[in-house]
């Protein structure tokens, strides 16, 4: 009898633990988090609620893991920007990494891209990029990741920044600016929403769209729950996301209160009403057909520009830039200030080489300039710009860099030279000609000084540096 007594009381304790104990390891962790409130189909906040891409990740993340995600609501997304920095909430669900938001968040790893695109009216040409958009003024978005790559990497461009995507697209849609710049989704979005049917997409615009988690700084635990909730994702569900989203077209423009005074006319009206909803549904289906098409038509149109640009700018045999790409630097003037430092030209050709086509063929002599292109560039820095000017003839940019520097290339170009053999042993030598661009002189000025420089090295006897 004391022994079932026992066992039944160690029984009920076991469930009375459970019953306690349950709760809390069901308990939810908050988790607050800021979108941009008008990014759509990405994410936007309407009538106080989480739209878009980035609301569906964070539904899936909520079914995954332990935490309760709450939306601490703003007006832009400069605002969010500032609400993570101040610890008014802890997650931005999605946006792009740079060095800036480094400084005060960790980032997942990424989990959706999309292609960024020039704006501008239907009458304005066609742009093959950034590089081409010369002194017209350019719209940006403020706290934008691509805002920040074209203050820093084309400080030359006029812009004028806005606090939302809409306001920079309607600026080129009433002719205040002449291009904008944005994600291709989210330009799409608008410009079907709000009517703006005078605009069109001129080009393509700089690096893609990379989008990740950005979580505060300090939230290690967050991070690694997150990227590992991330990778368990599917990408059938990755797909069902994107499908869900991207091609947001729906204008509600029922008008409640005039069918309840239809309702209250009589049947006729009413049938009148049902049959007009009836033309807008099938409108609205062909139109979603429409939208498809144009999706399709946009991802083939960013795939040939992207191959056409690479095209356009680099020589077929040596992968090197070519002098079209050298032809435009010229034109857009990027490089006639001094804002990154002095900057030296450097033309080379390699001596003699006539005769390795006469004597081997003009396979071999492709063959020595691909070999010799490959070396250039190993002697060369990064932020060297090196290419074909055509035949045997190249043409280096470096900036910033003095004389002395650039004439301590050519020297490494020659060493190098020396101890390297080329198809069918063959071995080369080289002249130069260096030039120092001079304030207030163009780019093609100082290319036809080092041009000069080339020809004096090659009347001294060739393998020469002259400056």
């Amino acid at each position: 009898m004391v022994k079932g007594w026992s066992s039944l009381t160690r029984w009920l304790s076991v469930v009375c633990c459970w019953a306690v104990l349950s709760p809390v390891l069901a308990e939810k962790v908050t988790v607050t988090y800021c979108v941009d409130p008008d990014w759509l189909p990405y994410e936007a906040i309407e009538n106080s609620q989480h739209i878009g891409l980035s609301s569906d990740y964070i539904k899936l993340l909520e079914e995954n893991t332990n935490y309760d995600f709450q939306l601490v609501i703003t007006e832009t997304w400069q605002q969010s920007l500032n609400a993570i920095k101040s610890g008014d909430c802890m997650v931005l669900p999605m946006l792009n990494k740079t060095s800036q938001r480094d400084l005060y968040l960790d980032f997942t790893k990424a989990y959706f891209t999309a292609p960024n695109f020039l704006v501008s009216a239907q009458e304005q040409p066609f742009l093959q990029g950034i590089e081409n958009i010369g002194q017209r003024t350019l719209g940006l978005t403020q706290g934008y990741r691509i805002s920040e790559f074209i203050k820093r990497n084309y400080p030359n461009i006029n812009t004028m920044t806005f606090e939302t995507e809409y306001q920079g697209l309607r600026a080129v849609a009433e002719g205040q600016i002449d291009l904008f710049i944005g994600s291709v989704l989210s330009v799409n979005n608008h410009i079907q929403k709000h009517g703006l049917s005078n605009l069109k997409l001129a080009g393509w615009a700089g690096p893609s769209d990379i989008l990740r988690m950005g979580v505060a700084k300090g939230q290690h635990e967050l991070l690694n729950n997150l990227n590992q909730a991330l990778s368990e994702i599917s990408d059938h569900q990755h797909f069902d996301i994107y499908n869900r989203w991207n091609d947001v077209t729906i204008i509600d423009n029922t008008n409640y209160k005039l069918i309840w005074q239809v309702v209250l006319g009589g049947l006729i009206v009413l049938a009148l009403i049902l049959l007009r909803y009836s033309i807008i549904r099938d409108y609205n289906q062909k139109l979603t057909f429409k939208n498809q098409q144009l999706s399709q038509l946009q991802q083939e149109l960013m795939n040939s520009n992207a191959e056409l640009q690479r095209i356009s700018q680099h020589d077929d045999l040596t992968g090197l830039y070519n002098r079209h790409h050298f032809n435009g630097l010229i034109a857009s003037g990027q490089y006639n200030n001094f804002d990154k430092g002095p900057l030296c030209l450097i033309v080379l050709d390699l001596d003699l080489f006539k005769a390795i086509n006469d004597n081997h063929g003009h396979v071999v002599g492709d063959q020595v300039l691909k070999a010799f292109g490959g070396l250039l560039l190993e002697c060369c820095d990064a932020a060297d710009v090196v290419g074909r000017w055509g035949g045997e003839e190249f043409i280096i940019i470096k900036q910033p860099a003095e004389q002395d520097e650039a004439k301590k290339l050519c020297e490494k170009i020659q060493v190098s030279l020396s101890k390297r053999v080329f198809p069918h042993q063959q071995r080369l030598t080289c002249s130069f000609g260096i030039a120092c661009m001079k304030p207030n002189e163009g780019l093609m000025d100082c290319f036809k000084r080092a041009d000069q420089m080339l020809y004096a090295a090659k009347n001294q006897g060739r393998n020469q540096i002259c400056q």
